[in-house]
């Protein structure tokens, strides 16, 4: 059976080799987001920046510093 998903968003990230998306799955009401695995020295770098940072599409969100 074909999954019906809405508003898939890709994010790409050239300078930090960064690759995910984000997508609405409606039968089920979830949000679901992913990230490509770490593949390099620049991928593990952006992963031990764990500091927390405001997110301007949402109110009172914070987001990951590794991926925004």
């Amino acid at each position: 059976q074909k999954l019906k998903i809405n508003d898939i968003k890709y994010y790409t990230n050239k300078s930090a080799s960064l690759q995910g998306f984000a997508l609405y799955y409606p039968k089920v009401n979830a949000i679901v987001i992913a990230f490509r695995g770490s593949v390099d020295v620049n991928n593990w770098l952006a992963n031990i920046d764990f500091g927390l940072t405001s997110y301007s599409q949402c109110k009172d969100c914070k987001v990951h510093n590794g991926f925004y």
